[in-house]
């Protein structure tokens, strides 16, 4: 019997979260180990990660049977963990016993669903890990991700509560009871697994017979054709309650039932085209001898918790993608709640110069008021600020540059007709971007670059009410044209040494180009000569500069960003170094476009040498946006752990330089379109 040379496989990842699940734009990170029974050549250790979804069911019989089938696949990329030796071009060769080496890779950004097992489809996130030796067929080993689409829970419908009713008369030829009615409430909309509903229901029973309340959660699965032209639903009872029995002739009949979600329950599913996922809390009155009253509550399942209450935004944004965390902001009072909000019209929620912003204002009223107008506006600005010490006074520097203000009226008063009624009130509105150089968004500890919509609400004699929303854009030129940000860097330099320390040291480097995105790798490659009595340490520095100018004056802000420190070099020894530096996705973009604030970036790169003054280079470095869609075709590099993460991307979409493509302009609807909607639970009423 022959003995398997690699044994007890095994792939580790590390918690990103409580429910241990990860979405789009997460860096995994983990170690995959194995034993090796006797000493064995390695080609390669590859990995793929695979996101797809795949559905399949059969109608008839016999000759009649038809089979359905779709499949989608979300991305599909490969990666390299172990190299062959890269002197010699022979296989690694690897000692008996147990091997660990980490991986790490980046999930790409995109709407995919969370993952899903049904009765007719699936969807799934794999990644496989291959052992390659020469002679050998590859040896694979595979594993699940649990993957959960990360939900925007600043959505109003999400957290605002839902209501439904519904009642009937029994009817016997002549003769007819009272009626039967009830009328359901939820807090919200948006649960999560594990997460207890509140049902609030009101019954009334006013007929001759006896009424019994049941309570059930139910799954709907529908699955679809490519085309959509065929399709099967599953409905699935998941939790199931019987309340108690109310009698004849009992009306105002109050009941809060507890509905508890199953853990384990996946997300609601909607971001596919072969397959959906949805929740209904459906809720029956169970009448004798007669057909039952029913109520359904749609419900969503996500990842995330979503309170009762609006939550409370915090619009800050940094710099860039993955930062602006909310696109509604609320201002409220006692009698009034006005919000503004706008839609998201990519991944990473931002924006560029010439593309439509969509969005609405939403007005509550506790009762009917004379409002004069309700307008937004659309506002870009930059501003710098601080102050001066000389001796006893203070100088304040401060200037402001304004880009555009753009005002749209979505309500005024008509012929004397200014009174709006109590209730929730939608106003929708379309901008455009102004197509001009705009830089990108940016705070820092003087100044700041801000894109704002800001709603305002005017009554006579009273002060306005207003709402603002912060959203982040980006500038949008093509840099990758720019031969100062293509083009390869190199330089040079050597030092004689002197007192303590003699001969000279020197240092050839080289980078591949000045412009690099955020959370990619700066591969920097460094030819050092030393051949001075002491052993010396390449260290490299990636700082920011942020510049404010105010009144012919220039205030500048430095900061270091990381730092890293490779291996000694002996004395008398020459080398060849590699070192990928990687800059942190959070960075903020460059900003060279903005006539009084800058935000730049140096790559120095410098020989640590005891008791004399280091020998250093410094290279421009500009920071551009992630890497999202198909006109970039640099791959991000995750050095830590010696490989790619997005070699031989077969991912759908590509890569690309910018993260938001312009959209076409939807047109603008009429401004006396209004929605009505169910008032916010807490609402006091008072003028």
């Amino acid at each position: 019997m022959f003995q398997q040379t690699i044994q007890n496989f095994n792939i580790h990842f590390n918690s990103l979260n409580e429910r241990n699940t990860v979405s789009s734009g997460d860096l995994v990170t983990g170690h995959i180990s194995f034993e090796l029974t006797k000493q064995t050549k390695i080609t390669s250790i590859t990995m793929t990660m695979k996101g797809k979804a795949h559905v399949h069911w059969s109608s008839g019989g016999g000759k009649n049977r038809r089979s359905y089938s779709a499949r989608l696949e979300f991305f599909n990329f490969k990666s390299i963990i172990l190299h062959e030796n890269s002197v010699s071009g022979e296989p690694t060769e690897l000692q008996p016993g147990r091997h660990m080496f980490p991986l790490t890779c980046q999930l790409p950004q995109g709407d995919f669903p969370s993952s899903f097992q049904g009765v007719h489809g699936q969807i799934a996130y794999t990644l496989t890990v291959g052992i390659h030796r020469p002679w050998h067929l590859s040896k694979d080993f595979s594993t699940q991700l649990n993957f959960a689409h990360r939900i925007n829970y600043n959505q109003p419908e999400l957290w605002a509560p839902l209501s439904g009713s519904n009642n009937k008369t029994l009817c016997c030829l002549w003769c007819a009871s009272g009626p039967i009615s009830m009328t359901v409430n939820t807090e919200k909309k948006a649960f999560t697994p594990g997460e207890t509903v509140k049902l609030i229901c009101n019954f009334s029973n006013a007929s001759s017979r006896i009424i019994t309340p049941k309570v059930k959660l139910q799954q709907r699965q529908v699955f679809y054709t490519l085309s959509k032209a065929s399709r099967r639903m599953c409905v699935k009872d998941l939790v199931s309650i019987t309340g108690h029995p109310i009698s004849a002739h009992t009306s105002d009949v109050h009941n809060e039932i507890m509905l508890t979600i199953p853990s384990i329950a996946p997300n609601s599913i909607t971001n596919c085209s072969i397959l959906e996922v949805d929740y209904f809390i459906q809720v029956t009155l169970s009448i004798s001898f007669a057909s039952n009253l029913t109520v359904l509550i749609p419900i969503i399942l996500c990842d995330t918790y979503i309170s009762a209450q609006p939550p409370a935004y915090s619009l800050s944004p940094h710099c860039l993608p993955g930062t602006c965390s909310a696109v509604t902001q609320y201002i409220m009072s006692s009698d009034i709640q006005i919000a503004v909000g706008y839609n998201p019209i990519n991944q990473s929620n931002i924006f560029s110069s010439g593309d439509y912003i969509t969005g609405q204002v939403t007005v509550e009223l506790a009762k009917e008021y004379k409002i004069e107008s309700i307008c937004v506006k659309l506002k870009g600005k930059a501003e710098v600020k601080w102050t001066e010490n000389y001796g006893q006074s203070d100088s304040q520097y401060y200037k402001k540059e304004k880009y555009f203000s753009i005002k749209k009226d979505l309500w005024q008063a008509n012929q004397g007709n200014n009174r709006v009624g109590q209730g929730c009130h939608v106003y929708p509105f379309t901008f455009q971007i102004p197509a001009q150089d705009l830089p990108s968004s940016f705070k820092g500890t003087f100044g700041k670059i801000q894109y704002t919509l800001e709603a305002n609400l005017s009554r006579s004699m009273r002060i306005d009410s207003k709402a603002k929303a912060e959203f982040t854009l980006i500038y949008n030129g093509n840099l990758n044209s720019d031969p100062s940000v293509m083009a390869p860097q190199h330089q040079a330099t050597a030092k004689k040494m002197k007192l303590f320390t003699s001969g000279t040291v020197g240092m050839d480097v080289n980078i591949a180009r000045a412009g690099f995105h955020q959370g990619e790798g700066i591969k920097v490659e460094a030819s050092i000569q030393n051949r001075s009595s002491r052993a010396i340490k390449p260290k490299y520095c990636l700082y920011r500069k942020y510049s404010y100018f105010a009144k012919g004056k220039k205030k500048v802000e430095t900061k270091d960003i990381l730092k890293e420190v490779g291996e000694p070099i002996p004395p008398s020894a020459g080398q060849t170094v590699t070192r990928t530096i990687t800059i942190p996705p959070d960075t903020c973009v460059s900003i060279l476009n903005c006539s009084i604030l800058k935000a730049e970036y140096r790559l120095r790169v410098y020989l640590d040498v005891k008791y004399a003054i280091d020998p250093e280079i410094k290279f421009p470095i500009f920071i551009l946006p992630a890497i999202q869609g198909p006109d970039w075709n640099h791959p991000p590099a995750f050095p830590n752990f010696g490989f790619d993460a997005f070699a031989n991307s077969d991912m759908a979409g590509g890569n690309s330089f910018l993260q938001n493509p312009m959209t076409t302009g939807p047109s603008a609807p009429p401004y006396g379109v209004q929605d009505m909607y169910p008032s916010l639970a807490g609402f006091s009423g008072k003028s």
